[in-house]
């Protein structure tokens, strides 16, 4: 027995030592939004039984950033893409077959959109939702400041203040009120340590301890296959065996793609499933100035978060605007590597004779929400295609969205000389990137296809997330968004999942 595999048998269980037990709910895929529910209906319910279904085992403790730079590379060993693109010349960014998942490697950016930028969800959702944002922030340690070794300083509101009063050098951007509209909300841990990114697995292994009699967990064990009868799910074939619901609520944690391809075999009358592929397409630049451009006259690591919204052609977009001061260079780098959202590349932050912008620009790509759907979901002969092409729309949108980058980088440059990162990862130049070199062609938060609505004959699911054939299929996630606006999705679909476990529950 492997030194891991002995660790998975502290926390874990196999198949053969559940069986005939019964469940309340069995969550396939232990990622953020299934250890989140498991966590809240623990939190209401705590008497109550859940089986966790993990395709992987346990692969890191932590985000790969709260521990030592050396885990950096794990990630370079264990993304896993099991479909195929219509346009090769896109590309999805891919799963972490792991307990904790995508979340092992989040950024964090836990923006909360408002009813106007949720067009077409049920309103029912919407009003639920108020009841959750509170909750889930305490939950994920949701802060608006960046504190490094108990320190916040004074850079933050420099460069807040500095984006506020030059808003009108930036004309697709959304109207605020005030500056402090601006601050980017990120996820941290409730401790009393510095800076940390919030993760899901170190809370599950803590639930399973605390509840270790209403709590299991199969690792090293994929749902495979699902068997109907005419209430809903009968029985789940895994790669363990087959496993008989009984009574359970089915709970598909699964991210977006993967429900698709376990759930549309056992659904083949469901012409809707799968269509209403929509994410966000990214486009972005780093760039530096002289350090006088950071205006602060201390000698301690500071790290601004600001988020600006903005529309354009009928689309929305956003710009998380990274601004990292590092007086003392390489003697800080741990600290800096902690807290940025790419630590990737970290060398570049190292020459203390500058301050760094990082920019990320995000749009969205809108949807179809009919069987006619070109962009969309689907299984053929068993493989997984993602049938794909950007829009004209969309197409004009990005092309925006990338003059909308050097815009930013203009007003956070303050009227300083600016210097980009080149397309080699290495060399400095005032000469702007070309849009081709900036764009990101993975599509990233991926949504919709399984998207909510208040009738079978429009929707998939309804506004829990419950698809409308069954009486116990429950979908978490994205994948029920009707549309995604250019928010990151984690924090809504971290309250929605809160919203579904208050339904469950007696105590709520």
């Amino acid at each position: 027995m492997s030194y891991l595999s002995k660790l998975d048998a502290i926390y874990f269980t196999d198949l053969e030592k559940i069986k005939g037990k019964a469940y309340d709910y069995i969550v396939i895929g232990g990622g953020a939004y299934g250890t989140t529910f498991i966590h809240r209906m623990m939190e209401l319910e705590p008497k109550c039984k859940i089986l966790v279904l993990e395709k992987g085992n346990l692969l890191l403790p932590e985000h790969y950033q709260n521990l030592p730079p050396a885990y950096q590379t794990v990630f370079n060993y264990t993304t896993a893409q099991p479909w195929e693109m219509s346009d090769k010349k896109y590309n999805i960014h891919g799963q972490i077959p792991f307990l904790g998942g995508r979340a092992l490697y989040w950024n964090a950016w836990v923006p909360q959109p408002s009813a106007a930028q949720m067009p077409d969800w049920p309103q029912d959702v919407i009003e639920g939702l108020k009841l959750e944002w509170n909750l889930v922030d305490q939950f994920i340690g949701r802060s608006t400041t960046i504190e490094i070794n108990g320190y916040t300083g004074d850079f933050h509101r420099v460069m807040r203040e500095r984006l506020f009063k030059n808003l009108d050098k930036i004309p697709t951007s959304d109207y605020y009120d005030r500056a402090s509209s601006l601050d980017g909300a990120m996820a941290t841990l409730n401790s009393n340590k510095s800076w940390q990114r919030f993760s899901p697995v170190n809370i599950l292994v803590d639930d399973i301890q605390k509840h270790e009699d209403h709590i299991d967990v199969l690792v090293n064990c994929e749902a495979t296959s699902l068997k109907r009868d005419k209430k809903g799910i009968s029985h789940i074939g895994t790669t363990q065996g087959e496993i008989s619901t009984k009574k359970a609520k089915v709970i598909l944690s699964l991210g977006v793609i993967e429900p698709i391809t376990l759930v549309k075999p056992a659904f083949p009358e469901n012409k809707l499933l799968g269509r209403n592929f929509i994410g966000h397409m990214r486009s972005q630049i780093l760039v530096r100035f002289p350090k006088k451009a950071a205006e602060v006259s201390n000698d301690l690591l500071q790290v601004a978060a600001l988020y600006l919204s903005g529309m354009t052609l009928g689309r929305e977009f956003h710009t998380h605007i990274s601004c990292i001061y590092n007086p003392k260079g390489k003697e800080q780098e741990e600290d800096l590597y902690r807290v940025i959202p790419d630590p990737t590349n970290l060398d570049l932050y190292m020459d203390d004779h500058y301050v760094y912008f990082l920019l990320q620009c995000m749009a969205e790509i809108k949807g179809e929400r009919t069987a006619a759907s070109t962009n969309y979901i689907d299984l053929q002969k068993g493989i997984t295609k993602i049938n794909f092409s950007l829009p004209k729309v969309e197409s004009e949108v990005w092309d925006e969205v990338d003059r909308v980058i050097y815009q930013v980088a203009d007003v956070m440059g303050n009227g300083n000389e600016a210097e980009y990162l080149q397309s080699d990862n290495k060399t400095w130049s005032s000469q702007k990137p070309d849009m081709a070199s900036i764009r990101d062609y993975n599509l990233i938060h991926e949504a919709g296809v399984m998207w909510m609505g208040n009738s079978a004959k429009d929707s998939v699911t309804d506004s829990y997330g419950k698809m409308h054939e069954t009486d116990n299929l429950y979908v978490l996630g994205g994948a029920i968004f009707p549309t995604c606006g250019s928010w990151n999705p984690t924090y809504t679909a971290m309250a929605m999942t809160y919203r579904l476990a208050r339904k469950f529950s007696k105590n709520s």
